[in-house]
């Protein structure tokens, strides 16, 4: 009897949704290989999300973005998305802004910034599939109007993502954070 009890409650805590079990810590090498683009394509990710936010562009009459290629962009927004996973904001550690973690060259071009936070559920692992992190990023960005306001922005021209993983000790699970940087060039 007592089993059937203790399985029946687990049966409904399930399907409630609600978690018997703390999030576990992804191991480092997941990690590792999540944020060093093995699991996903960094480029591929770009294109996917591209793609939906130009799908929003186009239903308001707005030109395209195009994947910012450049390399001191891809670096500025790489060390950016290695930045909020310690300090989530728009100015980086150190107190400057966003701005700074570009080089000079580039730095002129760079205008906008979209960063983002989003819990992993209990037991999954960072995923392999750009689409839907992808989907994920845009539909989270495009539920805040500011956000919105960067990815429809008519001045900007080329845009550049990085998700890395991370976990919160505080909240004790892991988080996806990502950057989106906008330029005007």
């Amino acid at each position: 009897m007592k089993k059937l009890l203790i399985s029946t409650l687990t049966s409904a805590l399930l399907f409630t949704g609600v978690s018997v079990s703390q999030p576990s810590k992804t191991d480092a090498a997941t990690v590792t290989q999540f944020n060093s683009g093995q699991a996903v394509s960094n480029y591929r990710l770009n294109i996917e999300l591209l793609k939906l936010i130009n799908g929003e562009r186009t239903k308001r009459g707005i030109a395209p973005l195009y994947y910012n290629s450049n390399t001191s962009v891809i670096s500025g927004t790489n060390t950016r998305a290695y930045e909020v996973t310690r300090y989530f904001s728009h100015y980086r550690p150190n107190g400057t802004l966003f701005t700074t973690a570009f080089a000079p060259a580039v730095r002129p071009y760079v205008k906008g910034e979209n960063v983002m936070r989003r819990a992993l559920r209990t037991g999954e692992m960072p995923t392999s599939d750009a689409r839907y992190l992808a989907k994920v990023m845009f539909e989270q960005w495009k539920q805040s109007p500011d956000h919105l306001q960067n990815m429809l922005r008519t001045s900007y021209k080329r845009a550049s993502i990085s998700v890395k993983v991370a976990y919160d000790a505080k909240a004790k699970r892991n988080y996806y954070y990502a950057v989106q940087i906008f330029t005007t060039k």
